[in-house]
């Protein structure tokens, strides 16, 4: 005697198709939105410490942290992406926009040395936030939940969240 299944293959099909997109949507993370996966931080910091080609804010001289700022001492450098837009003051205008792939990134000394760098990648339309140490250990990753860095940035005026316009 011939027992019918309690299910037709078709559902069984249909029923495991669905597990297995449901398995691999519970594996994704949502810590920074569309961007994860597309850029390591070893890609980005690679890209940081290769200063060829940058434009030097105030002609790369030692600023003195600012305010409440947690980086302290920096010289500040746009690559040649984020250079386009700046002025001729080396500044974005208020409201102004940095173009995708612009990288900005504040070299922070201490004793007349690098102790770190502090990035902002433009990447999918939005900023990528990190902090590395010379070598490349680090201290934020990309991904990371950015909001230690934009609750002090998003601070009006904006100029695309870049504080040191404003502050020196």
């Amino acid at each position: 005697m011939y027992l019918k299944p309690p299910f037709p293959m078709r559902k069984t099909l249909f029923v495991f198709f669905v597990s297995v997109v449901l398995i691999l949507a519970s594996t994704c993370t949502r810590d920074r939105g569309p961007v994860m996966g597309r850029i390591t931080d070893a890609e980005l910091y690679a890209m940081c410490i290769d200063s060829s080609g940058h434009f030097w804010y105030q002609g790369g001289q030692t600023l003195p942290g600012a305010g409440n700022s947690p980086h302290g001492n920096f010289r500040l450098r746009f690559d040649s992406t984020a250079n386009t837009v700046l002025t001729q003051m080396g500044e974005i205008s208020p409201g102004g926009i940095f173009p995708e792939g612009s990288l900005i990134v504040k070299d922070i000394i201490s004793n007349n040395q690098v102790e770190l760098y502090a990035v902002m990648y433009k990447y999918l339309g939005a900023w990528l936030w990190a902090e590395y140490r010379p070598g490349g250990a680090i201290v934020h990753g990309i991904r990371k939940d950015p909001g230690i860095c934009t609750s002090c940035h998003g601070i009006q005026p904006n100029r695309d969240w870049v504080r040191t316009f404003d502050l020196h």
